[in-house]
């Protein structure tokens, strides 16, 4: 099962993964995002994380707050998400 879901919500609080968890148990969630508050999120939630390069934040500022993996396109974005 794929889904968006949007929250307008502070991060990096959890709250909004703690919902989707309850919404959806058993199944896994992966936060993609693009800048280092979703990294923190998806750390502070103790879930997986995909950070890409092509949004926000550039290649050096995620890579100065110790993101080491990015995804650098849509297509890689794909194979990341779908194995």
């Amino acid at each position: 099962m794929y889904f968006i879901m949007y929250y307008h919500v502070p991060k990096p609080d959890k709250c909004m993964i703690d919902q989707l968890r309850k919404l959806y148990p058993g199944h896994k969630i992966i936060l993609v995002g693009d800048t280092e508050i979703d990294y923190q999120t998806a750390v502070n939630a103790e879930i997986d994380s995909v950070i890409v390069s092509y949004g926000f934040r550039t290649v050096e500022e995620l890579r100065s707050f110790g993101i080491a993996e990015l995804v650098p396109s849509v297509e890689e974005l794909s194979r990341v998400l779908l194995g």
